[in-house]
Formats: C-alpha cells, sequence, structure tokens
C-alpha cells in the first residue's frame, strides 16, 4: 500500500517486489525465535502446529498422485462394471477382493504414517528444547506469582511486598501489584479518553478550516456536568 500512496512512501516500499502482496513471503521467513520473544510460547506451538497439519496433507497428496492412478487402472469385474463415476473408480472401493493394487494401498499407508511419527517426534523434540529455554529466560512472565484470597490488612502493594519479603526472608522478591477491580473509575477514564480524542478533533478541524466549532461535542458536556 505504501509504495502505491505517495503520502505513505517510505524506503521500506521502496524494496517491495510485489508489491501489496509481498508481506506474504515475508511472514515465511520469520524466525521461531523471533515469534518467541513477541507472541509467546503457546502462539508458535499453534503455527507449528498447522505448518505440521500441512506437512501431513502434503504426504497425503503425494501418495494420492499414485493411488489414483492405481485404483482407475483397474481390473473390471462383476462387481465393477457398473461404475461410471470417475470419482468412484479412484478409491480403494473399486478394487476386487485380493487385487495386487492392494499393496500400494499398503505401501502408502506405511509412508504417510511413518511420515506422521517422524514430523511428530521432531515436533517433541522442538516443544522440549524450546519450553525449556523459553521457561529459564529472565522474563516477568516466567518469574510472577499470581495469588488470591488476600487478607484486608495486605490489600495493598506496599504492605504486599513487605509480607512476601518479611515471609520468605529474601529481598529478591522484586515488585508486588494489587489488581483491583473499579469499575466506576474506569468509566470515568473511558469518558476522559473520549473527551480528549474529541477536542483533538477539535483542534484539528480548526487548524485546518480556521473554523470554530459552533457545537461542542456530547463529551464535553457530560466532562463540565
Amino acid at each position: 500500500v505504501r509504495a502505491c500512496v505517495p503520502d505513505l512512501y517510505c524506503d521500506i516500499a521502496a524494496k517491495s517486489n510485489f508489491g501489496g502482496i509481498d508481506w506474504i513471503w515475508n511472514v515465511f521467513k520469520v524466525e521461531d525465535e523471533h515469534l518467541l520473544e513477541c507472541v509467546g510460547l503457546d502462539a508458535v506451538c499453534t503455527i507449528r502446529f498447522l505448518h505440521l497439519g500441512f506437512n501431513m496433507a502434503f504426504v497425503g497428496c503425494l501418495n494420492a498422485l499414485v493411488l489414483i492412478p492405481v485404483y482407475m487402472t483397474a481390473e473390471v469385474t462383476d462387481a465393477n462394471s457398473d461404475t461410471d463415476n470417475w470419482l468412484s473408480k479412484s478409491n480403494i472401493g473399486y478394487l476386487r477382493n485380493q487385487d495386487q493394487r492392494l499393496y500400494a494401498t499398503v505401501i502408502s499407508s506405511y509412508i504417510f504414517f511413518g511420515s506422521a511419527m517422524y514430523l511428530i517426534l521432531q515436533e517433541f523434540k522442538w516443544y522440549t528444547t524450546n519450553r525449556h529455554k523459553f521457561l529459564s529466560r529472565l522474563s516477568p512472565e516466567n518469574y510472577t506469582v499470581f495469588v488470591s484470597g488476600l487478607p484486608p490488612e495486605i490489600r495493598s502493594s506496599a504492605t504486599l511486598l513487605e509480607h512476601f519479603r518479611k515471609t520468605l526472608q529474601s529481598d529478591e522478591v522484586f515488585d508486588a501489584t494489587i489488581a483491583v477491580d473499579i469499575p466506576k473509575l474506569d468509566i470515568l477514564v473511558a469518558k476522559r479518553a473520549k473527551m480528549v480524542d474529541d477536542f483533538e478533533h477539535l483542534v484539528n478541524v480548526y487548524e485546518t478550516t480556521r473554523t470554530k466549532p459552533a457545537q461542542f461535542p456530547s463529551s464535553f458536556l457530560l466532562g463540565s456536568s
């Protein structure tokens, strides 16, 4: 998009070779380590699971390229002589009992399940290595403990921090924060954010048209009340 719109043009857009679809090719170049840093282990495992499914489906497609011609060239017998649909001829049901072509089905099944077991084994190895690496890195989510049911006397960040440091007899407790439920304050903060957006819009309109607004937005009236 930036390469097509002059106002959005930049140096990165100048390096684009495929225009608006150039980002698709760059997605496949992202390394797992970079994804681990940006989106976490769960998201990377989901992406790799989808990639595993793609690889297994690809093996199945390769098997189909061999099996479909094998099935369709089967000998015509009384059991399948009335079959005139090519889709029915391209599956194992078109073969007669004890047909030699069934060996192709057996070999293909071993290829598919062997490939699936190999791919799953590789994913287990990757997960074991990267899970330990991810959990051992110095990041807040790996060293954070969530506690509920606190007594009223320690329901503040300062007292909670002091409590844990005394209980554990260690200064390695870095911080403690109380998560509070304050719906009324959240409503006021949302109104303030709406008022700021409206005010910035009015300023932008005035700087563009040099015309003062004749009517204030409703958020200004709510804020003034």
